[in-house]
C-alpha cells in the first residue's frame, strides 16, 4: 500500500510548522491511531460467531446477543458518542478502548449471562468508532486547512490503512486460533487497545464541537439540522439502509458459507482466510474510490456502487448451496464497501455542521440500528435474510439517486488551479463543500492559516 505525499523526505516536517507539514503530521498520527483501532476491532472478527458456538450457544441465542449489542449502540452508544462534542473527542476515542477491552474480557467466561452483558460495552464502543474518530479528524483538519481535497485523501488513506490492518490481523487470527484456541484473538485485541489508548493520549490534541453547549442543546440542534435540511435526511437514510445491510452481513456471512455444501472452498472452511479475502476486496474498492473521486461526483458513482452491492448479495439467493459463488459475491459486496467507507465520510463532511457533527452522525445511526434490531428479533431464515440484504442495498441506491438529483450540477464551483497542501491534484467539488479555497504552491492558504 502506498500513502501518497508530496515530499519524498518527510523528515523535514518533524519541526516544520508550515501548513503542509502540519497536515502531514495530522495524517500520520490519525492513520496510526486508526491502524491500532482497526487491528483490535478485527482481530476477533472472524471468530465471534465461532467462539459462541464453541461454548454450546445456539443461533437464536447468538442473535439475541447481537440484539443486546445493537440496543446498546442505539440507546447508550448514541448518548455517549453524542457527548463527545462536549467532553472531548480524543477522550471519547480513548473510552472506545476501555469499552472494547471490557467486551473482549467477557469472553474469558463461557456463561451466557456474562457474554450477554459483554455486548453492552461493545455497542457503546461501536457508536464511538463509527462517529467520533471521523468527527475528530474533520475538526482538526479544518483548523489547519479549508481545502477539502486533502481531506478526501486522508479519508481514503485511512480506509486503506484500516483494511491493511484488518487483512493482516485476519491472517494472524487464523494462526492464533490454530495455535492457542478461540480466545487468543481476543487477548491480542486487548494488547492492541492498550497501545492505541496510549498513542492517542500522547499524540492527539483534544477538540470539541461546542464545549460550552449543553448536551440537551446539542441534541436539540442536531434534530433541527435534520428537520431543516432534507439532504442530511436523505444521506442518513442512504447510510442507514446500506450499513444495516453490512451489520447483518457481519453476523450471517459465516453461517451462509458454512451451510453451503457444494463447490467447497476447503474442508473445514478456513474462516480467517475467507475473512482476509473479503478484506482484500474491500482494499481494492478503496483504491478504486481514489480513481472515481477524481472524475465523478461522489453522489453519482455511489449509485453504481450500491447496485454492485445488491448484485453481490443476491448470489446466495440463486446459489445458496455453492461456497465458491457465494464467496465471490461476498467479495463483490466488500469491494462496494471499500468504496463506500471514504465516500460516506466525504459526504458527511460536506453536509453535516461541525459544531454538532458527532450528535448528528449518531442520529443518522438510529434508523439503521432499528432496522437491524427488527431483523434480528424476527429470527428470519437465512433465505429471507439474503433477500433483505438485496432489498436494503436497493433502497440505499434509490436514496443516493435522489440525493444526486437534489444536489444540482450547477452548484459546482471551478477546479482549484494548484495542488493542495498534501500534494494531491484537486478535483471539482460541490458548493455544499463550503471549505473550498485556493492554496498556492508554497502551501499557504488564501486566508493566511
Amino acid at each position: 500500500m502506498t500513502i501518497t505525499t508530496s515530499d519524498s523526505d518527510d523528515s523535514i516536517c518533524i519541526k516544520d510548522s508550515s501548513p503542509k507539514c502540519t497536515l502531514k503530521r495530522l495524517q500520520w498520527t490519525y492513520l496510526i491511531g486508526n491502524f491500532l483501532m482497526a487491528a483490535a476491532n478485527h482481530l476477533p472478527g472472524a471468530y465471534r460467531y465461532a467462539i459462541y458456538q464453541s461454548y454450546g450457544i445456539n443461533r437464536a441465542t447468538i442473535e439475541l446477543f447481537y440484539v443486546i449489542y445493537y440496543g446498546s449502540a442505539l440507546f447508550l452508544g448514541t448518548f455517549v458518542a453524542s457527548l463527545s462534542d462536549q467532553i472531548g473527542r480524543r477522550f471519547a476515542c480513548v473510552l472506545f478502548g476501555v469499552f472494547y477491552i471490557l467486551y473482549c474480557f467477557s469472553f474469558r467466561f463461557p456463561y451466557t449471562n456474562i457474554l450477554a452483558l459483554g455486548t453492552i460495552p461493545w455497542g457503546i464502543a461501536s457508536a464511538i468508532d463509527q462517529t467520533v474518530f471521523e468527527a475528530w479528524l474533520i475538526t482538526e483538519h479544518r483548523k489547519l486547512s479549508r481545502d477539502p481535497v486533502s481531506l478526501k485523501y486522508i479519508l481514503r488513506n485511512t480506509s486503506l490503512v484500516k483494511i491493511c490492518a484488518s487483512i493482516g490481523v485476519a491472517l494472524a487470527s487464523q494462526f492464533l486460533v490454530q495455535s492457542f484456541g478461540y480466545l487468543a484473538p481476543f487477548n491480542a485485541a486487548i494488547l492492541c487497545l492498550f497501545v492505541m489508548m496510549t498513542f492517542i493520549s500522547c499524540t492527539w490534541s483534544e477538540n470539541h464541537g461546542n464545549k460550552h453547549m449543553s448536551s440537551m442543546t446539542s441534541l436539540t440542534l442536531g434534530f433541527h439540522a435534520l428537520r431543516d435540511d432534507y439532504r442530511i435526511v436523505l444521506l442518513g437514510l442512504c447510510t442507514s439502509f446500506y450499513e444495516a445491510t453490512s451489520y447483518i452481513y457481519g453476523i450471517e456471512w459465516t453461517p451462509a458459507l458454512q451451510n453451503a455444501k457444494s463447490m467447497i472452498i476447503y474442508d473445514p472452511i478456513p474462516l480467517g482466510f475467507c475473512f482476509a479475502g473479503q478484506l482484500l476486496s474491500r482494499f481494492i474498492g478503496t483504491l478504486a474510490f481514489g480513481i472515481l473521486a477524481r472524475h465523478f461526483r461522489t453522489e453519482s458513482f455511489m449509485i453504481v456502487i450500491f447496485f454492485l452491492a445488491a448484485f453481490g448479495l443476491s448470489v446466495p439467493i440463486f446459489f445458496p448451496d455453492a461456497q465458491w459463488p457465494i464467496m465471490i459475491g461476498f467479495c463483490l459486496y466488500e469491494f462496494s464497501f471499500g468504496v463506500y467507507r471514504p465516500a460516506s465520510g466525504l459526504l458527511r463532511s460536506e453536509y453535516i455542521p461541525d459544531d454538532i457533527r458527532a450528535t448528528v452522525m449518531n442520529y443518522l445511526r438510529v434508523p439503521q440500528l432499528v432496522l437491524v434490531l427488527g431483523i434480528l428479533l424476527s429470527h428470519f431464515q437465512l433465505s429471507v435474510v439474503f433477500f433483505l440484504w438485496v432489498f436494503m442495498s436497493s433502497l440505499a441506491m434509490i436514496c443516493m439517486t435522489l440525493l444526486n438529483f437534489v444536489t444540482l450540477p450547477s452548484e459546482k464551483v471551478p477546479v482549484i488551479q494548484h495542488k493542495d497542501v498534501l500534494g494531491y491534484e484537486p478535483i471539482v467539488q460541490s458548493e455544499n463543500t463550503i471549505l473550498q479555497i485556493d492554496v498556492d504552491s508554497s502551501g499557504e492558504t488564501s486566508d493566511g492559516h
